[in-house]
């Protein structure tokens, strides 16, 4: 075992131990910029016309099976993200250095285009989606593990709109800094 990975699994650990619900938490004031850069980009022309392009493309029933094969078939994702959509998430992440992730989700759920790739395709029982959809606002999640990105990371969530309809949420993952988990405290 390596250093970096003995190091995780103590990180984890530690984490572990720590049994209340939101003992993790990056400072909201902290994410203010992030949310603006993210709430910019959801209201980017590409962003909307991609998720009304794809606007129910698939049914719940389509987006549950794409959802079990999702892991078993290398580069499935190829099949359903457009590379133009990829790229332009790219180049977001290239200008904003705090994400270490960032999934555009459908109103039903389904990942339209993500990097990395996640570990599911359907994010619709997950509450960086069910919240931003339920409420129409912001979610910032708590800090936790992500299998996706290996980090410890939270989502911050903001609805993309068109015409006063929610039609899709883009997420985006920030990394915990030691900062971060310094914080943490254990009940």
């Amino acid at each position: 075992m390596t250093n970096s990975t003995l190091y995780r699994i103590s990180l984890f650990i530690w984490l572990w131990a720590c049994f209340t619900p939101n003992c993790l938490a990056i400072e909201k004031s902290d994410l203010e910029p992030v949310i603006e850069s993210l709430t910019k980009f959801a209201r980017s022309n590409e962003v909307i016309s991609w998720l009304k392009a794809n606007d129910s493309t698939f049914n719940l029933p389509d987006i549950l099976q794409i959802d079990r094969e999702w892991n078993s078939k290398p580069d499935i994702e190829n099949q359903f993200f457009d590379p133009e959509v990829q790229n332009q998430i790219a180049v977001f992440m290239s200008e904003n250095r705090l994400f270490v992730e960032i999934i555009l989700i459908g109103r039903n759920g389904e990942t339209l285009a993500a990097i990395p790739k996640t570990s599911d395709y359907w994010q619709g029982d997950e509450d960086k989606f069910i919240q931003v959809m339920a409420y129409h606002r912001n979610y910032i999640g708590p800090l936790k593990w992500d299998e996706s990105t290996q980090t410890i990371s939270a989502h911050v969530s903001i609805p993309v709109t068109h015409k006063d309809e929610t039609i899709g949420v883009i997420t985006g993952g920030i990394e915990a800094t030691l900062q971060d988990l310094s914080r943490a405290q254990i009940n």
